[in-house]
């Protein structure tokens, strides 16, 4: 039946198209086919100014099997903490010391400042109060 064949081949193409795009767009063969202006970079996170994306990472363990101490990033806490790192695999929130980490990801937080009014700066508002002798107070 020549309906059937029509659907087959639009499966086909259907299927053909979806991996050419996988494939186009993702990293093939150790070389990455986006263009590096189609990147969009996370700048900000909620209220946080993000520094690096790399501190968007949870740290992460890895795949292998020893036991390396370093330190990574929390957004939340906005502190470097120490973990456990297996020596392959994980992600880029990975630090050798504390400081490196703090320098890179630590965000010092905006400090709204609120002044109070100064009620006594401007003397043609207020007057000075007459206190008789007799008040109590």
């Amino acid at each position: 039946h020549l309906g059937c064949k029509f659907q087959a081949m639009r499966i086909n193409l259907i299927y053909f198209t979806l991996l050419w795009a996988f494939f186009f767009s993702t990293e093939v063969f150790g070389k990455v086919k986006i263009r590096e202006s189609d990147i969009r970079r996370i700048t900000k996170m909620g209220s946080y100014k993000v520094r690096q994306e790399k501190c968007l990472f949870i740290p992460s363990y890895g795949r292998c099997k020893k036991h390396i101490a370093v330190y990574g990033y929390n957004i939340i806490t906005n502190r470097c903490s120490e973990f456990t790192y297996s020596g392959c695999g994980g992600n880029p929130n990975r630090f050798m010391t504390d400081s490196q980490c703090r320098n890179t990801c630590y965000v010092v937080p905006a400090r709204k400042t609120v002044s109070e009014p100064d009620y006594y700066a401007d003397d043609g508002v207020t007057e000075p109060m007459q206190v008789d002798e007799e008040d109590d107070y």
